[in-house]
């Protein structure tokens, strides 16, 4: 009775699982709890790894008619049956419009949230992003008007959290959005703290709008940036600090 994502029509009878990868059956949701609770959880095929498939638009995720029950969406391994592997990518829209949506869970593995991914859900007050995070969507964030703080990765030795664009519209009229926390290491301690940092420390593009109506953002720093696009920061009010390159190396302001 699992069917693939691109197979659903408005019409569709409400399923609670199926298959939504970019080539069908590559990544496994499952929705559980009762009305106006439920949890939608994903992860990969047994033994493999999967990619979500992305979303136009005007199309309809296979979870749409439960989009005003959906308060938390978890994509973990380890909440799922231990021989699944992990979700390498999420989708374009894949999220956008859970209005009620109010925790989310990212596995240590995840690559890349798609354009407009978290569009729209305006009950979603924090967002911790995981370390293997090396690109965000355009729009990505777009709206998410209860958002007060996200935590974003840390650029490792090995490679990860090498995030170097924050691209247009990302997060566009997160009015509330005030912290920008990074996951820091203390000492030799594998046990993570999250400092208020405000620095995003590989990033050299910051797209158009980025952070546009960003009214409760009061610092940021973007020690290596080069290229700031148009309206990247309108409507900042709050904005007191803004760290740019000391040497003048920012082409495009």
């Amino acid at each position: 009775s699992l069917i693939p994502c691109t197979a659903l029509a408005a019409d569709t009878p409400p399923r609670r699982e199926g298959w939504c990868g970019a080539t069908g059956d590559e990544v496994h949701w499952a929705l559980t709890g009762s009305a106006n609770n439920m949890t939608l959880t994903l992860a990969g095929k047994v033994f493999m790894d999967g990619i979500m498939a992305d979303f136009a638009e005007s199309e309809v995720q296979p979870w749409y008619y439960y989009r005003n029950e959906i308060t938390k969406v978890i994509i973990d391994t380890t909440a799922a049956p231990s021989e699944r592997g992990q979700v390498t990518e999420i989708g374009s829209y894949a999220f956008s419009e859970l209005k009620n949506l109010k925790e989310v869970t990212l596995t240590e593995g995840i690559t890349r949230i798609g354009d407009y991914a978290f569009q729209g859900c305006k009950s979603l007050p924090e967002l911790v992003l995981p370390e293997s995070i090396t690109d965000i969507g355009k729009g990505a964030f777009q709206g998410c008007d209860s958002m007060t703080q996200i935590t974003i990765p840390n650029a490792t030795d090995d490679g990860e959290g090498i995030l170097t664009e924050i691209k247009e519209d990302t997060f566009l009229g997160c009015a509330k959005l005030q912290t920008i926390k990074r996951k820091k290491a203390s000492g030799y301690s594998p046990i993570l703290t999250y400092d208020k940092d405000y620095t995003f420390s590989t990033v050299t593009k910051v797209g158009a709008r980025a952070f546009k109506g960003c009214a409760a953002l009061t610092a940021i720093k973007l020690p290596k940036v080069e290229t700031i696009d148009a309206e990247a920061f309108y409507n900042c009010s709050a904005l007191g600090t803004a760290e740019l390159p000391k040497d003048g190396s920012v082409k495009k302001f």
